[in-house]
């Protein structure tokens, strides 16, 4: 028994401190840095939006990264038993959990994005870089192609619906359209999502996404089996590998016709859109996002520490990897996002805040399919998106298993569409049930403390009226003496190791060991006081969520004391 408690122990431990440090990059650095944060910054213009995004990081991002690492290192416990540090407040880590159970469920289909991709580049010409295919209209063109041309009257002339090596056949059929559609943006929409014409139309689930999304569900299964050793010899690949390629892109995109306006829109702030309070929201969010802050999953992976690690460098490594690659990846796509502009003869800033979240699947691709031997960067690349996609992924499922009005305009593919009423209420239950655990336990939490206090007052105050005192001293209402006891630190708070219950927290291991008592049948004569770990100062049953953790030591060793 004590060898399968040892080796439970075991596979919550990390093997060495560099594991630990990849982890956290591979959790923090992930898709929403290099998918999410160009997104936002080409929404909120550019470099107006890197000022926020920069003091938001460092003057709350970081010190609420550091609280998370340390609360989980010192309690070795994850999120939803860790926060008894308050006993009120344990509804805190609950609404954790269920922030990365709400968050998989989107997270993983960006995975199966990749993923289509990926299988997709395994051709020798990639399906996005042309024309003429089924999913195509009679708007596409492919940016750069000097077939296509345009007539004054706003009348296209689609000359790519033949490939350039049958351009002697060709001929340029006019179409009435007055907006081209890149090849890549139409590849994304009409095949991969097979985008609707209208919110209310929702169709069917493809196969083909289906089955992609339930290959990386299974990914995700293969990874995290062996619990956190098997996560940290995966961290060596989906932390490193990532620059690499972003390195490669980035070298490349500099190279394309009007990248520099791209980049320049990106790094030069607009200094009358400081101001405005929905760019502030929006890095607020990404820094949140990108961190992993709220998530549990920093709880939950430092509690595998050494309780003496010193973590303060390796949060210092992490958090600037994390910037900078946000950063990083950012010069990439906009160095694209020129080159579509300047070839769709559009402005960088309309054709930038036009896009939504599918802008890192429409610029990458592109300049994927301008490169030399561009399906083999593009299986690279690919790749890369899956690594970083899956690092994340891998430590929040780890981790899972250890005021606005009813008319919102949507932001991403209808941003002229109002949604319906219904889906509304539906987004703020969503929204409701995320938050609810923190009012409820700590509302649940208060009444047990008010009814314990009220009936100890019931008790003790014949004593009150018989004893003479000299200066007697109102006590204060019960209800604010709840209330700070709700706010006060439950008597299980403190390391869950036994080896590390010093000093101050002794107390715990005499706790533990009158906690770990044999069964009823052993010892008839224990009273069921003692089998149900009744607090012995106060005479009430402890009304924490703790989940018994004293029960063996930090060797796996059951200890079976008498009282």
């Amino acid at each position: 028994m004590n060898k399968i408690l040892s080796k439970e122990e075991n596979n919550h431990q990390w093997d060495r401190p560099l594991e630990f440090v990849l982890s956290l990059i591979s959790n923090s650095v992930g898709l929403g840095n290099v998918w999410r944060f160009p997104y936002l910054a080409a929404q909120n213009g550019g470099g107006a939006f890197l000022i926020p995004y920069f003091l938001l990081y460092f003057l709350i991002g970081a010190p609420l990264y550091y609280m998370e690492l340390a609360l989980g290192q010192f309690t070795s416990r994850g999120p939803a038993s860790g926060f008894v540090l308050a006993r009120g407040w344990q509804g805190v880590g609950f609404a954790m959990i269920i922030n990365s159970v709400l968050g998989t469920l989107y997270y993983n289909v960006i995975i199966a994005w990749a993923l289509f991709y990926f299988v997709l580049s395994f051709r020798k010409t990639l399906l996005w870089s042309d024309c003429g295919h089924w999913w195509n209209s009679n708007r596409c063109f492919v940016p750069g192609f000097q077939g296509n041309t345009s007539t004054g009257n706003d009348t296209t002339l689609n000359c790519t619906a033949l490939l350039a090596s049958n351009l002697s056949n060709f001929t340029c059929p006019p179409t009435n359209n007055t907006k081209d559609v890149p090849a890549t943006e139409e590849f994304f929409y009409r095949l991969l999502l097979n985008k609707s014409s209208s919110f209310d139309d929702f169709g069917v689930p493809g196969t083909y996404m289906s089955v992609l999304l339930l290959g990386a569900w299974i990914i995700i299964c293969l990874c995290i089996f062996r619990g956190v050793q098997s996560s940290g010899k995966v961290a060596y690949f989906t932390a490193i590998f990532p620059y690499i390629v972003l390195l490669i892109l980035i070298i490349f995109t500099a190279t394309l016709e009007g990248a520099g306006k791209g980049i320049r829109y990106y790094i030069v702030p607009r200094w009358k859109l400081i101001g405005n309070f929905q760019i502030w929201q929006a890095a607020a969010s990404q820094v949140f996002f990108s961190l992993s802050i709220s998530f549990g999953s920093l709880i939950a992976y430092s509690a595998a520490n050494d309780f003496h690690n010193k973590f303060f460098q390796q949060m210092c490594i992490v958090v600037c990897c994390d910037c900078f690659t946000g950063v990083f990846a950012g010069f990439a796509v906009f160095a694209t996002v020129g080159f579509l502009a300047t070839s769709l003869g559009r402005e960088v800033e309309e054709y930038a805040q036009s896009s939504g979240p599918g802008l890192a699947f429409i610029t990458y691709p592109e300049a994927l399919s301008k490169m030399p031997a561009s399906p083999f960067f593009s299986i690279i690349f690919f790749l890369m998106l899956l690594a970083l996609g899956l690092g994340s992924q891998v430590l929040t499922i780890s981790n899972l298993i250890g005021a606005a009005p009813l008319s919102i305009k949507a932001a991403g593919g209808f941003p002229d569409y109002e949604f319906p009423r219904w889906s509304v209420i539906l987004g703020w239950f969503i929204f409701v049930f995320c938050i609810l655990p923190i009012p409820l336990v700590f509302i649940i939490s208060y009444i047990r403390e008010y009814r314990r206090l009220s009936a100890l007052q019931t008790t003790t105050g014949i004593l009150g009226d018989n004893s003479q005192l000299t200066e007697y001293k109102e006590p204060k209402p019960i209800y604010l003496q709840a209330l700070t006891a709700n706010n006060s630190p439950a008597d299980t708070w403190g390391p869950r190791r036994r080896k590390h219950q010093k000093d101050a927290y002794a107390h715990l291991a005499v706790r533990s060991a009158k906690t770990n008592i044999p069964s009823q049948q052993q010892f008839p004569e224990q009273s069921s006081k003692e089998m149900n770990h009744t607090d012995t100062q106060t005479g009430v049953i402890n009304p924490t969520f703790d989940e018994g953790s004293a029960m063996h030591d930090d060797d796996g060793n059951t200890s079976h004391e008498k009282l």
